[in-house]
């Protein structure tokens, strides 16, 4: 090739230049391209992972969100179970109560008291309490000097000794009591939160 002349060299070096120029376009294409599609599928990632994370946190915030729920229904309810219970129990021991106000006035219950009098010196027994109601217990010590009407112990007696101490409660008070002692120790209702001893 002859470079005398410009103008051909001029066309030479632009023809070199032109595709050193346009390989170097094109490698910045690609690059560019690959940058691109690089930092498109970076940006993806992150979204997802971001998209995760919210995901997972709304998640556990739900969770948390139910478990407070749930527990709150299960105290509501454990309330409610709890008073319903109550409830059932009072009306059983006031129907006991009833029933024994009933039995006081039966021959039953007079020799259910002569027994449980029986195993008392009443000679040693200085007071009595018995309660107004109870007709038969009434009657039986109605000589006796130290005798007092208590209101509630339904039937039986409360017996004292001579330095005032209570001996022998067979009042339907104390038994009464007695058996809501010995249901509640026993009884085998049982929720979450509560104990059984």
């Amino acid at each position: 090739m002859n470079f005398q002349n410009k103008e051909t060299l001029y066309h030479y070096f632009h023809s070199v230049i032109d595709t050193e120029v346009n390989e170097q376009i094109k490698a910045l294409e690609k690059d560019i391209e690959r940058l691109k599609y690089e930092t498109q599928v970076s940006i993806e990632n992150d979204l997802k992972d971001e998209q995760l994370n919210t995901l997972k946190l709304a998640e556990a915030e739900m969770n948390r969100s139910y478990h407070l729920r749930l527990a709150a229904y299960q105290r509501e309810l454990d309330v409610k179970i709890m008073k319903k219970r109550n409830e059932s129990i009072q009306v059983l021991f006031s129907r006991l109560s009833a029933y024994l106000k009933e039995y006081i006035t039966t021959r039953a219950y007079q020799t259910w008291i002569e027994t449980a009098l029986k195993s008392i010196d009443l000679s040693t027994i200085v007071k009595i309490h018995i309660d107004p109601k109870d007709a038969y217990l009434k009657e039986k010590f109605q000589t006796f000097k130290a005798l007092e009407l208590k209101e509630g112990l339904i039937g039986g007696a409360v017996l004292f000794e001579a330095s005032g101490k209570k001996i022998f409660d067979i009042s339907f008070k104390n038994r009464l009591f007695e058996a809501e002692d010995w249901f509640y120790s026993h009884v085998e209702w049982q929720t979450s939160g509560e104990s059984h001893e």
